[in-house]
Order: structure tokens, then sequence, then C-alpha cells
């Protein structure tokens, strides 16, 4: 994240941040151990619309298999080209993986029950009214990449 972000990041639960910023990811974590390397790296930000690609960065990040552990993976929640061509022809690599997502009724109600009980917290960084004047403002908020968290529609508003 950005270091403005910083504080938001680690309230959510992270040890240590990279500002991209300041410093590439590789230059942050220039002096990593092999046995320090990441067991998972989740990519939320390539092909996201700003012309980010941290694959490759990533993988070199990622731990390599021992008998004590596995080899670390690579999910993107976006995705290069490259993955959606692998996804849909000859199927990703065995440490690298695109998201994709198949709603259940159940798995969403679990969520919900999740939330209710506090022991999920979505981020949200603004819920507007369902109107075409607020999916035109959300969008646009959207579209500048600064939103902290998800932008809600909620019908019952407005």
């Amino acid at each position: 994240c950005s270091g403005k972000n910083e504080a938001f990041v680690k309230q959510q639960g992270a040890d240590e941040i990279a500002d991209y910023t300041k410093k590439d990811i590789l230059e942050h974590f220039a002096d990593i151990e092999e046995a320090h390397k990441f067991d998972l790296i989740y990519d939320a930000a390539s092909a996201s619309g700003g012309g980010e690609d941290y694959r490759a960065k990533s993988l070199k990040l990622l731990c390599e298999k021992t008998e004590a552990r596995d080899h670390g993976q690579y999910v993107a929640i976006n995705g290069a080209p490259g993955l959606w061509v692998r996804q849909f022809t000859i199927g990703q690599k065995r440490n690298e993986h695109l998201v994709m997502v198949s709603p259940k009724t159940a798995d969403l109600a679990h969520l919900s029950e999740m939330v209710g009980q506090g022991q999920l917290k979505p981020v949200l960084a603004k819920q507007l009214p369902l109107t075409q004047q607020s999916v035109e403002e959300g969008f646009e908020l959207q579209k500048s990449r600064r939103a902290v968290g998800k932008i809600v529609f909620d019908m019952a508003m407005g």
C-alpha cells in the first residue's frame, strides 16, 4: 500500500507494509532469506486498470518447495491476459492461480452470518443509494483507484 494507508492496513492485521510509492517491492524485500519468503501472495492490484503487473515480482518472493514446506502460491484476483488465456486453455501452473468463483446461496448466507456475528468486518469506502447519479459517482470513485474498501449501492436508501 502507499504510506498514507499504512495505519489502516496494519489495523486490518498486517505486520509489515511495503510502501510502493517509495520503494519497489523487490527492493523492499531485497535481503529476504529463503526461510522467510512467502507461502502465499494474493495480488489484488495487477490488471485492475492502473497498468500494474506484480506477477513476475511476486513469483520471486515465493518460497521454494522443501521437505518441510510446499512451494509458495501466487493468486491473482484479476490477473494479466496471460493468466486468463492459460485458465481457459492449458490450465494454470501449479503455483499460479486466478480467482474463479461460483457464488452459492449457502456460502453467501454463511458470510452474512459471519458479518452479523462480528467475525467478518467488511471495509466500506462508501455506501450510496441506487440512483443513476450515485452509480455514476460510485464508478468514478472506483475508476480513481483511491477507494479504500468496497463501494456499496443500497437499494433501501434514497
